[in-house]
């Protein structure tokens, strides 16, 4: 099958990812520029004075990367976002996926593992399936609502979250998945920064906590080497008291 060209691959991740048609609607309501879509970077990009470019990663993420006039260099994620109120029905589902499915997961290849937790969400948020009758249907749930009550797109966000959070690296796959990043750093505060090969030091947007929280996760992911990663890439983890982590992937 031939390559789809970048307008027709932005064509097609419009339709196919909502959250990435009102980002660029919001962005361009409050307005700021539209951001041009592009399937790569090239290497004369490092010289503009100003760039404003949406690159996706592994879609449903995509990466908006951009400096307008005297701001700073900016690195935002744009991926499905949580309403507090599906925020918690994400936190009822993954405690009791953790408690009924931890130690299942815990060694698990990352397939089997990302498969599992769709399966224990499609569990948690519809209702059982017809089966026998009688005093059965009592044994088998058939009749009773979901534990969880959620709608179509709220179901698919949560499968989502819980994949990455179960197989993957929480919310820094992305950052992690993002062939142009070498470095992550813990700026202060639980500020995260990346350190781009075409752009350099850039500002993520993404906070955690406390330096101490950011700094633990880093170490945590520089004791898991190659954990479902790509081959033939180093990245290094800079914590906020100078230390380094470094992972061949």
């Amino acid at each position: 099958m031939a390559r789809l060209d970048r307008h027709q691959a932005f064509e097609l991740n419009l339709s196919l990812n909502p959250h990435l048609k009102k980002y660029i609607g919001d962005r361009a309501a409050r307005g700021f520029g539209r951001a041009d879509y592009v399937l790569d970077l090239q290497p004369a990009m490092k010289t503009m004075e100003e760039f404003n470019f949406i690159y996706p990663v592994a879609p449903p993420a995509f990466i908006h990367a951009s400096r307008l006039g005297a701001g700073g260099k900016h690195y935002i994620v744009v991926e499905p976002a949580m309403s507090k109120e599906t925020s918690a029905k994400y936190d009822t589902i993954a405690e009791a996926f953790r408690r009924e499915c931890g130690d299942l997961v815990k060694n698990a290849p990352a397939g089997e593992r990302g498969k599992t937790a769709v399966d224990f969400v499609d569990r948690m948020t519809r209702a059982p399936k017809k089966g026998p009758g009688g005093r059965l249907a009592g044994i088998f749930g058939i009749g009773k609502p979901p534990t969880v009550q959620v709608s179509p797109e709220e179901r698919l966000v949560i499968s989502l979250r819980l994949v990455r959070d179960t197989k993957d690296h929480g919310a820094l796959t992305p950052v992690i998945g993002d062939p142009y990043v070498d470095e992550m750093v813990s700026a202060g505060g639980g500020r995260l920064d990346v350190v781009h090969k075409v752009w350099g030091t850039m500002e993520t947007g993404i906070k955690f906590g406390d330096a101490r929280m950011l700094d633990a996760l880093f170490e945590k992911e520089a004791s898991h080497p190659g954990r479902g990663w790509e081959q033939n890439k180093t990245i290094t983890f800079r914590t906020s008291h100078n230390t380094t982590g470094i992972i061949q992937r």
